[in-house]
């Protein structure tokens, strides 16, 4: 009698292994017609079959790194590894607001946490900014510049315990407390208990500070840490009484945070127009607003998958230089990032995400002062004693001329078979594309361009840094390539353009 084999998992082998069972233990049932009966309990067994197997295999999947496709497996293996995924920032910039009246008498308050609104344009989404403090104008001053921070403010908002469903401590370990809104952002949650001393028959607040590590506090420290769930929830969780001080059983907590839209925050000029709803200050009107930069999405799978093995081969400490250039990536704001060590001296390029790099004319790229902050901020626990880290000022970059001729095929448009070359030709110099230390090939420019459909072959004549051609380009250490002088002749095909 055949048995069945193990290896079928697919629901065509588990349909055929069943009907080869079938025939040795009821030769006389033959007929196969979809119409039969005993065929549709045939044909349902291994569908689930199949069901089953491609679930095993998912569930299979999810346990390892480079399998793992669902944000919650990632998760929980970041967990595992005590690796703490890159939060969602908010960018910052600053509002100029002017006096109505210019020569007013009295004195204009603007109050912490007034909101602004940049309006959608251009496909663009609508963007809200807060100030991060408040503000005034004196009696005849004209204007003044006020810094803001891109997000809606939510004030004294009372989360709900996960477990019991209330907004009260219980007194237990662990607790967790989830924020109404997604997309809080990390770095501006405050919260506080109802358990300081009783004042008009109501016991005062107490304010609770954030940690990125409830391991390293104290059984008396007021701390609490914020964890992103894979669909964006965000939860307060508060100490166990060994590590962070448990809130007072049936003490309220309140918690005020702005909820944001991460990279989408990174405006331009003059976005900023109008006061969001509620928040008009009498006497005053939006006179500018500058570009507002610093804002980032909070870590992605990919990214997940790449860094938390970098992490634990680290152990979170920078020893050597590929220590360095790795732990580098994870600060929020950088996106690409390399070292260079002289004797004790490690300097660190870091380079936040750049929106214009394919159109940037200039030979040198600043690195703002926030990002260099962070990246002092970042590395001084984690370096070795006697260690000092740089924050680089700039970013050398290297302009790469090309000039290609085309020949095209004589059926196709020369027109748009000029434009899709000089798209791929662009394409190298993408600021996704771009990397330090990197090799651009002339072999590589010329597989893209005799990719592109209608090109008969190509000439190449000039690809450097200067003039003439070389095999291939690289930086300097610390530098990143950018696009130069770009110029794409056709000759051949059909002239003109066709609708």
């Amino acid at each position: 009698m055949p048995s069945f084999d193990y290896t079928s998992r697919d629901y065509l082998s588990i349909r055929q292994d069943l009907l080869d069972r079938a025939s040795a233990v009821l030769p006389e049932w033959s007929n196969r017609n979809s119409s039969d009966f005993g065929m549709v309990f045939v044909d349902l067994w291994a569908y689930m079959g199949d069901i089953l197997h491609y679930y095993v295999d998912r569930a299979a999947a999810e346990t390892y790194i480079g399998t793992a496709n669902n944000k919650s497996s990632i998760l929980a293996l970041a967990n595992l590894f005590d690796y703490r995924p890159a939060a969602q920032t908010a960018s910052t910039g600053t509002v100029t607001i002017a006096a109505t009246n210019p020569t007013h008498s009295d004195t204009i308050i603007i109050p912490a946490n007034t909101g602004f609104i940049a309006s959608a344009t251009d496909n663009l989404p609508v963007v809200y900014f807060t100030t991060t403090a408040s503000a005034s104008m004196g009696p005849s001053a004209t204007s003044v510049v006020i810094q803001v921070g891109e997000g809606i403010y939510e004030e004294s908002e009372s989360p709900v315990q996960t477990v019991t469903r209330n907004t009260y401590s219980n007194g237990t370990s662990g607790q967790r407390f989830n924020l109404r809104y997604t997309g809080v952002i990390t770095s501006t949650v405050s919260v506080f208990a109802a358990e300081g001393p009783t004042i008009s028959g109501s016991p005062s607040l107490v304010q609770y500070f954030y940690t990125s590590d409830l391991s390293s506090a104290t059984s008396t420290d007021k701390v609490f840490t914020v964890e992103i769930a894979s669909d964006g929830v965000a939860q307060i969780i508060f100490g166990n009484g060994i590590n962070g001080k448990i809130p007072e059983n049936t003490a309220e907590i309140t918690v005020s945070y702005r909820r944001g839209q991460g990279a989408a925050g990174n405006i331009g000029v003059g976005r900023i127009t109008a006061f969001n709803t509620g928040s008009s200050v009498e006497g005053a009107y939006i006179a500018s607003s500058s570009s507002t930069s610093g804002g980032t999405d909070s870590e992605s799978i990919d990214s997940m998958k790449a860094n938390i093995p970098l992490m634990f081969r680290t152990q979170d400490r920078a020893v050597s230089l590929q220590d360095f250039k790795d732990l580098a990536l994870r600060i929020p704001q950088v996106v690409k990032a390399t070292c260079t060590v002289a004797g004790t001296n490690v300097t660190v390029y870091g380079v936040p995400y750049q929106a214009d790099y394919l159109t940037t004319t200039a030979v040198s790229l600043t690195i703002p002062s926030y990002v260099k902050e962070e990246v002092i901020a970042y590395f001084a626990p984690r370096s070795l004693v006697g260690a000092s880290v740089i924050a680089a000022s700039s970013v050398t970059l290297t302009p790469v001329n090309v000039t290609v001729s085309v020949a095209v095929k004589s059926n196709y448009v020369s027109y748009y078979v000029s434009s899709a070359v000089s798209e791929v030709v662009d394409s190298f110099f993408d600021f996704d594309n771009v990397s330090f230390d990197q090799v651009l090939s002339l072999g590589s420019l010329y597989r893209a361009i005799q990719s592109v459909e209608g090109v008969d072959y190509a000439n190449i004549t000039v690809f450097s840094t200067s003039t003439g051609t070389v095999n291939t380009i690289s930086p300097a250490s610390g530098a990143l390539l950018r696009r130069g002088t770009i110029s794409i002749s056709t000759s051949g095909g059909i002239t003109g353009i066709i609708s």
